[in-house]
């Protein structure tokens, strides 16, 4: 057991309009640093710049984010603060916290592609700023040149408290294959494009589509997980398929709920999981083959979906995660194997 500290989480969790997503990453991770007996205290910045001002507008309050922050870390005196995205928060009041509380580390979390948008200057404005930096992707290509920032590949987190769905045990499952997924409205996402080829040679099986990518309503909160322990299989299909290591959390999610997952190849995840684990693809040829070979050999099927599930609630639980990150932050020696780190670690 680590010797217990005290962390502030900042970043979009709980609050007033949390409760459709409480199973993301920002919980899980919560969930995991205090299954590791450490003190969570929880502050969502974007619905305290909502509320901090009569208009209910976030970017009216965006500006009296930082006296928040520091006022709460002035009482509360965290030794680790993890900062999730909280794009508000400036480096200058960062500066200012080390200052009244020199002992303290600074954690940043970020779960995009370094290739999406403009997340790779959300990303670089933090580097020498911050004590780490942890991205559920590659980091190659990132540099701080003052040396101050480790950079880490931080793996989705699995959650036994939130991915109890064994949808292997299905007799009859709902879903044959389930996505959710949101579309980007620019070139550069193809997924829709599959998708309805999807649609189209697969439509006399029961498909579970849900989300803008397929042009059909979002699925959230327990309805969510619920489809997913009635599905057979998962894609985990991303809109950004070239940085080595990033996948989306849903990936996480269908591996989790014991669903025969579909893994893009090639971005690195052999090296966590076989055959054995999970279906490996390319483009639709590939899924259409093995949605189609494993929807009539269900025992096989089954097999692999709990083998898979099995091995990634083994890796990557989110206490295994949220260990390693308190003692790369604070330079404890590690507690235990993290088979990630030779995945890619960059100091």
């Amino acid at each position: 057991m680590q010797s217990p500290i005290k962390i502030l989480y900042v970043g979009n969790i709980q609050g007033f309009f949390g409760h459709q997503k409480f199973y993301l990453i920002p919980q899980r991770l919560v969930n995991g640093f205090t299954r590791c007996g450490h003190m969570v205290y929880v502050l969502n910045d974007r619905d305290f710049a909502r509320y901090a001002n009569p208009f209910r507008s976030r970017a009216f309050g965006a500006r009296k984010v930082d006296g928040k922050l520091l006022a709460v870390c002035r009482d509360y005196r965290p030794d680790l603060l993890v900062l999730s995205n909280c794009e508000m928060v400036s480096n200058e009041v960062l500066q200012a916290l080390r200052e009244s509380l020199p002992d303290v580390r600074i954690a940043y979390r970020n779960v995009d592609s370094l290739n999406m948008g403009g997340n790779r200057k959300k990303v670089e404005r933090r580097l020498g700023v911050v004590d780490t930096l942890f991205l559920t992707s590659s980091v190659s290509g990132l540099r701080d040149p003052s040396g101050r920032t480790k950079l880490a590949f931080m793996p989705n987190p699995v959650d036994p408290s939130l991915d109890r769905g064994r949808a292997f045990e299905a007799a009859n499952p709902h879903y044959d294959l389930f996505f959710a997924g949101q579309a980007i409205r620019d070139q550069t996402d193809r997924r829709p494009a599959l998708l309805r080829r999807l649609q189209s040679e697969l439509g006399d099986l029961k498909l579970g589509f849900f989300g803008s990518a397929v042009g059909k309503p979002s699925l959230f909160g327990q309805g969510y997980l619920d489809a997913l322990a009635q599905s057979a299989m998962g894609l985990s299909l991303d809109r950004e398929d070239e940085n080595p290591l990033y996948a989306s959390d849903r990936m996480s999610h269908y591996l989790g709920n014991g669903l025969l997952t579909f893994v893009k190849r090639g971005k690195g995840f052999e090296r966590f999981f076989t055959e054995q684990e999970v279906a490996w693809f390319d483009g639709a040829d590939d899924v259409i083959e093995t949605v189609r070979r494993l929807s009539a050999d269900r025992e096989q099927r089954q097999r692999i979906a709990k083998a898979g599930r099995r091995r990634a609630h083994e890796l990557f639980d989110c206490a295994r995660i949220a260990a390693w990150m308190v003692e790369l932050s604070l330079d404890r020696p590690f507690s235990q194997s993290y088979p990630w780190i030779e995945a890619e670690t960059a100091g």
